[in-house]
């Protein structure tokens, strides 16, 4: 309890030191075209890059190019993904079509739909991909581990190859070990391994590699590595998913909070200092939705004439589920900020947002105390916000700027 304490605290100070070198850009067309120093937060549909950026890059969109060189680290997710500048740093993407033009200092961590890394582009660490079709021209200085339909390497990987594809076509060089899963291997002349081989192709002679074999490498078919449920180690699959899934909600939570802070930023600042000053009615409105909603929206599915209402009651119940850590962190930083009548930029409230996320994860690992505390927190916050609505819906007369008890019930 005391390191998770230790943790958290650190977190926002760390947060709280780096406040003032960030900037958050929104809108339906943004771009950069003046010099940013320290972290830059964006979201939007059409996002361009044309100034460089002296922190790291953190943003969603539809469509995203980085023109110009970011120094540290850049994380995106958004439709069509374009870097044309370098990346001082990690490069991590989530997108539809990706294409990196320019090279990366650090790890290259991709999920796409088409991934391309054209020639002369150079990756200074690892790489990590999932995708549909990936066609890598440019060299990796470190180990290459691909998941994919369509993957074709044409590059040098000058560290280890672990790849399990549909097809493979592989015209480059590797000059560390291989382990290769695949339905096809296709070799071109080109190929070139200078380390062993370990693969399986669904024909045990549906690839040769004679030619493709220096400095005395061997190749050899190992059946070991079919795929197949009889082969799958459940209990090692099952830690890896958890794994797997817990970093996606960790990403996809800082990126939903990041969205919060950037389109409704001016909405939950309206509304500070009053989640705590009505904390008990807050959770109440909260607590009714949550174990409410989706009650009335079963009892609504079991008469014909409900179930489209049913439905819209469930997918209304899933949206403020999925996002109810990402409002508590968010109005979490705004009734801090108000509290301690810190500055309320939108990007301190972005790095503070972040920052409360985290912690909310990690106090959320403690058995049965993290989990409650986790919901009663989301359950103020949605309701905090719940309760700002029906204001709006049934507006009562002019009241001092101190809010006066309504008829929520208590």
């Amino acid at each position: 309890m005391f390191r998770l304490g230790l943790l958290g605290l650190l977190v926002l100070w760390g947060l709280h030191s780096t406040a003032q070198k960030s900037q958050v850009r929104t809108g339906d067309h943004v771009r950069i075209t003046e010099k940013a120093d320290g972290n830059t937060y964006v979201a939007g549909g059409e996002i361009t890059v044309d100034a460089e950026i002296t922190g790291d890059l953190i943003g969603a969109g539809g469509n995203i190019r980085i023109a110009q060189k970011i120094q540290n680290d850049i994380l995106l997710a958004g439709g069509d993904l374009s870097i044309d500048g370098e990346t001082g740093g990690d490069l991590r993407l989530m997108g539809g079509n990706i294409r990196i033009n320019k090279p990366v200092a650090g790890d290259l961590t991709i999920t796409g739909g088409e991934i391309r890394i054209p020639k002369d582009v150079r990756i200074g660490g690892d790489v990590y991909i999932a995708g549909g079709n990936v066609w890598i021209e440019g060299d990796i200085a470190g180990n290459l581990r691909i998941a994919g339909g369509e993957v074709f390497l044409s590059g040098t990987v000058m560290g280890n190859l672990h790849a399990q594809t549909g097809h493979l076509g592989l015209s480059g060089t590797v000059k560390g070990t291989s382990k290769i899963v695949a339905q096809e291997i296709d070799l071109g002349s080109d190929a070139r391994f200078e380390g062993d081989v370990q693969y399986w192709t669904k024909r045990e002679n549906g690839a040769d590699f004679s030619k493709a074999m220096a400095g005395g490498a061997q190749a050899k078919y190992d059946n070991a590595l079919r795929p197949g449920y009889d082969k799958v180690d459940w209990k090692h699959s099952a830690k890896k998913g958890m794994a797997a899934f817990t970093a996606f909600r960790a990403v996809s939570g800082l990126l939903l909070t990041l969205l919060l802070v950037a389109f409704f930023n001016t909405f939950f600042a309206g509304r500070a200092g009053l989640a705590r000053q009505f904390a008990a009615r807050s959770m109440t409105r909260g607590l009714l939705l949550f174990l409410g909603l989706p009650f009335l929206s079963f009892i609504a599915t079991i008469t014909v004439i409900g179930i489209p209402v049913g439905l819209i009651g469930f997918s209304a119940f899933t949206a403020i589920a999925l996002s109810a850590n990402a409002v508590a962190a968010v109005v979490a930083a705004h009734e801090l900020t108000f509290a301690k009548n810190w500055k309320n930029g939108s990007g301190q409230i972005a790095l503070l947002a972040g920052g409360l996320f985290l912690g909310l994860r990690v106090v959320g690992l403690i058995p049965f105390i993290g989990p409650l505390a986790n919901f009663v927190l989301a359950a103020i916050a949605i309701g905090h916000v719940a309760r700002h609505f029906d204001k709006q819906a049934n507006p009562a007369p002019a009241t001092p700027q101190k809010e006066e008890p309504d008829s929520d019930l208590v």
